[in-house]
């Protein structure tokens, strides 16, 4: 009796203490989500690779896993908190999963035509850059680091028509490039894009981050599925399709970073739209772009969607008829975007007959950095491109102003210097990224170097670019956003926030 009293005085004591101290915060638990993310696109992955693997290949279907597997664990890391800041590098390493390890596994049209060797040489080149990118990236960005207490943001009670009419006002800009309703100075039409590339990126990132957290009202959500529609249409009418994905990417990303959930219903819908705009995208280019016209107007925006639904569908109902094959039928979407042949191109002709260009396509870059109203006589962004190109005999110069090849970093680095540029760049890039992760912790997105840090994350999931356009894009877009700084932002100080300390996310507004 005298212990079940004192057994029941102590749990009563217990109860009461508990009471008198201070709550303990939950941990917070994200990883559990985000792992779920990750293993769900491994298996839609995994599920795609198989439907369209080439088991006759072997040294492209074992190098195109090596890649796959490499491009997949700085995600993971990152997905378990092991990598803290935005996914920069993760990023980038995701995107070489299908533009490399895909197009290796199904032993694409452009890759049967190379040895067996060749193929796994290539492959082990990508792997190399990986897995030198992740050690560097993960040494810098799990160093010892301090959030700054004060810092310059886009105040909190800005409202969320400010990015409202920030994607209208982009949106509008768009249709009216491609209405021709005026024509910008060529002086000036590379400071132009940069800020709408800027503020539509930006307003979009931000407001599908906010409504991943909860957020955003239903009104807000509305105008924002219309804002974003009319931005996704009018870039769709240039009738390339990377400014299109690119927005979705960011997109899906931003409010999976905020949900802490993939959208899988809504990532499915998008990526089979895409894929049928592309294939239905050839035929449009014939209407288009062969025959004169007066720009494309939104009155005209009904009969031009008609027409590429048409397009597309009779794409679709040539996949099924026998002779598909023999008239040569488009690429795939995964072959679009492939970068694994470029690799194999220079590699199968560099130092012989092709000798390494010594950095020729880098030297160009101080003379891409200043805007071409002061430094009129400024070479096209894509001059490293061009160098490229007519290099390895895909075109003359003059072939080069109409039509751009895409290399992407790691041939580019290659054709430079070979195997001493592939582990130069695993080192640059793996230290660059880290550096801009590190800088965008512990801040809101909306503080300059938050959206500075996202700045550098876009650029990263575009890796067809040589390093001249990536490298003078992003300083158009720094400076664009340092304009931003000056007219919008003010000095705040770090406030405490039971968010996830690896991601450092903007508290919901």
């Amino acid at each position: 009796m005298t212990m079940q009293s004192s057994s029941e005085s102590r749990i009563a004591w217990d109860s009461q203490a508990a009471l008198r101290q201070p709550a303990r915060p939950k941990k917070a638990k994200p990883f559990k989500s985000y792992r779920n993310v990750f293993w769900s696109v491994v298996i839609t992955y995994i599920a795609y690779a198989l439907l369209n693997i080439d088991v006759a290949s072997v040294h492209a279907l074992i190098g195109g896993v090596l890649v796959a597997i490499l491009a997949f664990v700085p995600v993971y890391l990152w997905c378990i908190g092991k990598l803290p800041g935005l996914p920069i590098f993760p990023a980038a390493a995701l995107a070489y999963s299908w533009t490399f390890a895909l197009p290796l596994i199904t032993n694409q049209r452009q890759i049967a035509l190379y040895e067996a060797s060749a193929k796994l040489e290539a492959a082990l080149t990508a792997a190399l850059f990986l897995l030198v990118g992740t050690v560097v990236y993960s040494l810098v960005v799990r160093l010892a680091y301090q959030p700054p207490v004060k810092y310059l943001a886009i105040p909190r009670t800005y409202p969320n028509a400010v990015y409202l009419m920030s994607i209208i006002l982009c949106s509008v800009y768009q249709m009216a490039l491609t209405a021709q309703v005026f024509n910008i100075p060529r002086d000036f039409i590379g400071v132009a894009n940069a800020a709408y590339l800027t503020a539509s990126t930006f307003s979009v990132f931000i407001l599908a981050h906010r409504w991943g957290q909860g957020g955003l009202g239903k009104p807000v959500k509305v105008v924002f599925v219309a804002a974003y529609l009319a931005l996704t249409m009018a870039t769709l009418t240039s009738l390339y399709l990377v400014g299109a994905m690119t927005i979705i990417a960011i997109t899906i990303g931003a409010y999976t970073i905020g949900r802490s959930k993939l959208p899988v219903v809504l990532t499915v819908l998008c990526v089979a739209l895409l894929g049928f705009l592309h294939i239905g995208k050839a035929n449009m280019r014939l209407i288009y772009w062969r025959v004169s016209h007066e720009g494309i107007t939104i009155f005209d925006y009904p009969t031009f969607y008609l027409n590429w639904a048409d397009s597309g569908l009779s794409a679709v109902s040539a996949i099924f008829r026998p002779e598909a094959e023999e008239e040569g039928s488009s690429m795939g979407l995964h072959e679009r975007v492939s970068l694994a042949q470029m690799t194999l191109l220079v590699q199968s002709q560099s130092p012989e007959p092709v000798p390494f260009l010594m950095g020729q396509t880098y030297t160009i870059i101080p003379r891409l950095l200043l805007p071409r109203f002061v430094n009129p006589d400024k070479a096209t962004t894509h001059e490293g491109t061009y160098i490229l190109s007519i290099a390895y005999g895909l075109q003359t110069r003059e072939e080069s102003t109409t039509t751009t090849i895409a290399f992407g970093f790691l041939a580019e680095a290659y054709a430079n210097f070979g195997f001493v540029g592939v582990v130069g760049l695993g080192f640059v890039i793996g230290a660059s990224f880290g550096i801009a992760a590190r800088w965008g912790r512990g801040v809101p997105l909306t503080s300059l170097r938050g959206l500075a840090s996202l700045l550098v994350l876009f650029a990263a999931i575009q890796n067809e670019h040589t390093a001249a356009v990536s490298i003078a894009t992003l300083v158009q877009t720094f400076a664009i956003l340092l304009l931003f700084a000056v007219l919008l932002m003010k000095p705040e100080r770090r406030v405490p926030t039971r968010n996830v300390p690896w991601l450092d996310r903007e508290p919901a507004a």
